[in-house]
């Protein structure tokens, strides 16, 4: 186990969604012991991935990554969000939001960053009402697409 990063966390492990699961039971419309998280080590870099189920169907309904900035053991990059489009705007995506940064903050991370499509207008949504700070865009030659490049503290303290 590594002294910060995502070696606190085992290869694998359930757990309940926390002071987050009346919530999401009531939006998602299920009994919030019925959903999980998983927090899955990810094998080729410093990272994790954090899932959300329901677990009688096991159907997932959203993921996403959360990746130790090589070179700075300060720094996380959260990464690959989705939710599942049976479960849309409802506010599942603010709320996963929420958990990968708490999970930051647990494996002793101070800063996130994070990439996304500027036409998405759902995830622009979510930055924003989290106050991210958008700080540059830019034209990924391979895609075609402008990027945008977000920031905000783990914890609430300003430097």
């Amino acid at each position: 186990m590594s002294f910060y990063g995502f070696g606190l966390f085992k290869e694998y492990q359930t757990r309940d969604c926390g002071k987050y699961a009346k919530k999401l039971g009531k939006i998602l419309d299920f009994f919030p012991e019925d959903l999980s998280l998983t927090i899955s080590k990810l094998d080729h870099i410093s990272g994790a991935s954090v899932v959300l189920y329901h677990k009688p169907t096991g159907k997932k309904i959203a993921w996403g990554h959360l990746m130790m900035m090589p070179g700075c053991c300060g720094l996380v990059v959260s990464t690959g969000s989705y939710v599942n489009p049976d479960y849309r705007n409802k506010g599942v995506g603010t709320i996963m939001h929420k958990i990968r940064k708490d999970i930051a903050g647990e494996a002793g991370f101070s800063c996130m960053i994070c990439t996304d499509v500027m036409n998405n207008k759902p995830q622009q949504k979510i930055l924003k009402n989290a106050k991210w700070k958008f700080v540059h865009k830019f034209l990924n030659r391979n895609t075609g697409n402008t990027v945008g490049i977000h920031i905000t503290n783990v914890k609430d303290v300003d430097v």
